[in-house]
């Protein structure tokens, strides 16, 4: 499927047309057939309902890519249930972004099935 939407948050979009991000999210984790991608900044607690769906991705045989901005200074709960993703799934692979020069990996992508 080649299709683009534009996703929003906050209450001043909301119910204007366009989706909020977490269902579609939810929808494209639920229906990946071979592989997902994730590159984010920042995975915060208020994520685990997600990585929750990823694991049952993961444990459904659905290989995950997570590119992830220093990891080390993440939540620890957020770096045990990633690692152990890697840990115990060989189709799981954890990329911690750390440029020596100090830039940062801003972006939150999501791409699945490609």
């Amino acid at each position: 499927m080649n299709k683009i939407q534009i996703l929003v948050t906050g209450k001043y979009f909301l119910g204007s047309g366009f989706r909020a991000v977490e269902p579609v999210l939810e929808e494209l984790i639920s229906s990946a057939q071979e592989e997902i991608h994730i590159v984010a900044y920042l995975i915060t607690e208020s994520a685990i309902p997600l990585l929750n769906l990823l694991e049952s991705a993961i444990q459904r045989g659905i290989k995950v890519t997570f590119v992830v901005n220093d990891l080390n200074n993440h939540p620890n709960i957020i770096k045990k249930k990633l690692y152990s993703y890697s840990q115990n799934f060989p189709y799981v692979r954890i990329v911690n972004f750390q440029d020596p020069e100090g830039s940062q990996l801003h972006a939150k992508i999501l791409i699945v099935d490609r």
